[in-house]
């Protein structure tokens, strides 16, 4: 490898975790034992009356949103409104995260359909597990022409080979702007044990900030991309995962 590649490439086009990173404890077993109960347990995890709106209500919140504001879809998808922009991240609205239908289940429904998201500008997906990267929701999604999507390495076939026309990928600190809108990546460790952590895809995070304006109002959010179900084994590696940090502190006179 050429002095000028980043360390965590490797010479066959896949990535690698960074020196130092953790290293997953649970073992393969584990794992599967977990999903194993999350298909097959009769324990229902008890939800209370008010942790959902209906979907008439949601529906009347999110056309009266206003910029900035957050609204949660549920999991790590979020319709997020800054700098007058409006931002979608991992968008799964399926009821199964895994393919066919199979997989770990919702505990409460979507409050809306792929087809229902609004139009946004930017389109951000952290990794590609299937929590994460539905492909249903991707595929209904009625905008995409319109939108920026912006993936970590690896990732930007499964966009454009379902008709989104602008899409661009980030490694790890790599930077885009649109406006006073500014869209970062940031490293996100991988969840593979050692043994398998080479990797082809990235998990990573953009972190988004927006220029100062005058109102006096600001939000400041996380995102953890929790490990689910991954699409297969032979992806292990295909592109980067990755976190991101949302925030948008303005100021007032």
């Amino acid at each position: 490898m050429s002095s000028s590649t980043p360390s965590h490439h490797t010479a066959n086009h896949r990535f690698r975790n960074p020196p130092g990173s953790p290293v997953r404890e649970g073992s393969a077993g584990e794992m599967l034992g977990f999903i194993m109960n999350q298909l097959f347990s009769s324990f229902k995890t008890p939800i209370p009356s008010d942790h959902v709106l209906g979907g008439d209500e949601f529906r009347r919140q999110l056309a009266q949103a206003r910029n900035p504001s957050v609204t949660w879809l549920g999991h790590s998808a979020f319709i997020i409104r800054l700098g007058g922009k409006i931002i979608l991240t991992d968008p799964f609205l399926g009821e199964t995260a895994g393919p066919a239908g199979f997989g770990p289940k919702r505990f409460v429904a979507a409050p809306i359909t792929g087809a229902e998201l609004p139009k946004a500008d930017v389109l951000l997906v952290s990794h590609n597990h299937y929590d994460h990267l539905d492909a249903p929701t991707i595929e209904a999604y009625p905008y995409k022409a319109d939108i920026q999507v912006i993936v970590p390495l690896g990732l930007g076939a499964f966009f454009t080979s379902r008709g989104y026309s602008k899409v661009i990928e980030q490694d790890w600190w790599e930077s885009w702007h649109s406006g006073a809108l500014k869209i970062s990546t940031l490293l996100k460790h991988f969840t593979t044990p050692a043994a398998v952590s080479v990797t082809r895809t990235k998990r990573c995070g953009p972190a988004l900030a927006s220029s100062p304006t005058k109102a006096a109002s600001g939000f400041r959010g996380t995102q953890r991309a929790d490990l689910s179900l991954t699409r297969s084994a032979k992806g292990r590696g295909l592109s980067i995962w990755r976190w991101w940090l949302s925030e948008h502190m303005s100021r007032a006179n």
